[in-house]
């Protein structure tokens, strides 16, 4: 685990979603590759990711289904995050 850590921080120790690196770069290419997708946008929490996903799953429904199809089905007392 030690070599591990010491491999990364070589490489790249942290980022955050303003500046762009080539890592970040190489994995958004597979990433679409992969998936057939055309861009991906990185997040910097949890929090973020999910009301991201919330907007988008909103937003496909509307798209597909008509306006009435934006309900979003969660679990009873779940945690999203601190917003």
């Amino acid at each position: 685990m030690i070599a591990a850590v010491k491999d990364q921080v070589g490489d790249i120790m942290h980022t955050f979603n303003y500046p762009y690196t080539i890592p970040q770069t190489l994995l958004a290419e597979l990433v679409c590759t992969t998936l057939g997708m055309d861009k991906i946008f990185y997040q910097s929490t949890g929090t973020e990711a999910n009301e991201a996903m919330i907007k988008m799953a909103r937003k496909y429904g509307v798209d597909h289904y008509g306006p009435d199809k934006y309900h979003i089905i969660t679990a009873k007392n779940s945690f999203h995050g601190r917003t």
